[in-house]
């Protein structure tokens, strides 16, 4: 009888776990939709500068989650992530223009992903 329920719990076990997979129509209950918010969701800079955008991870029910941030650097920027958002630096040389950056992040019930944009403009001349 023993053999029986072990059996038991085993089918029922493998079943639970199935459960959660992607596209079975349950959720995991371990893994919760995440939504990640950069702000500002535009940021302006000449070319030189640097900003920080804050970063922030938050379950349905609005619980911010601690998380890791990644992101491609594109077009000249230079992205360093920290624990609270994103560092964002253009080069002297980046080309002035609009760049979407993609930005993700890991928490521990999960990931989400968002986007900023970055407008980098020229230094203003100097006229004599």
């Amino acid at each position: 009888m023993k053999n029986v329920r072990l059996l038991a719990v085993l089918i029922l076990g493998l079943g639970l776990t199935a459960c959660g997979s992607p596209g079975s129509g349950f959720d995991n209950p371990f893994t919760v939709p995440l939504t990640l918010t950069v702000s500002p969701a535009t940021v302006s800079l000449t070319q030189g500068a640097t900003a920080h955008v804050a970063a922030t991870v938050k379950t349905a029910s609005g619980q911010t989650l601690p998380a890791v941030f990644t992101a491609q650097a594109v077009g000249g920027l230079t992205i360093t992530p920290d624990s609270s958002g994103l560092t964002i630096a253009a080069g002297e040389t980046t080309t002035p223009g609009s760049y979407a950056v993609a930005v993700s992040a890991q928490a521990s019930r999960g990931e989400a992903q968002g986007s900023f944009t970055v407008t980098v403009t020229a230094p203003a001349t100097e006229t004599p």
